[in-house]
């Protein structure tokens, strides 16, 4: 954050909640779950670019960090990774797949806040508008 206001640069959080981990875990068993959220993670790498820090939050929520990104493309990336996530299909036992669904919120430095209390108070904000609109949403803020 020091350095974001030193050399005036911009970044982006973008979390998202796996809102069917719980349920895909009872079903299917841990095992599953974790190889679903590896599976998941692995798309993430393929839609971030190399310097973007990803990191898992709680059970089933993620955070993303994305220096340099306008509000506008934080806004892409979590569309583009709500997208892949909705269509994925996590293998299982016996050539059967599983589904998931997850919602995502993003807060830009500068944009949203200054700090970052301020910046994961509003990102966690945003997303548990997201969950609460039905899931499988995303909640970016103002006029973006």
């Amino acid at each position: 954050m020091a350095n974001a206001q030193r050399y005036n640069l911009q970044f982006a959080l973008v979390t998202w909640e796996m809102e069917d981990y719980a349920e895909y875990v009872r079903e299917h068993g841990e095992r599953w779950g974790i190889a679903a959220l590896k599976e998941m993670l692995e798309t993430v790498r393929t839609v971030t670019r190399r310097g973007d820090t990803c990191a898992r939050v709680s059970e089933a929520r993620f955070l993303l960090l994305l220096m340099n990104a306008t509000p506008t493309a934080a806004m892409r990336v979590a569309e583009k990774l709500r997208i892949r996530i909705r269509h994925q299909r996590f293998l299982l036992p016996d050539d059967q797949v599983g589904q998931m669904h997850a919602s995502f919120a993003i807060a830009h430095y500068s944009e949203d806040a200054d700090d970052v209390n301020n910046l994961l108070r509003i990102a966690e904000e945003r997303l548990r508008e997201a969950i609460e609109a039905g899931g499988d949403q995303g909640c970016y803020g103002g006029e973006i």
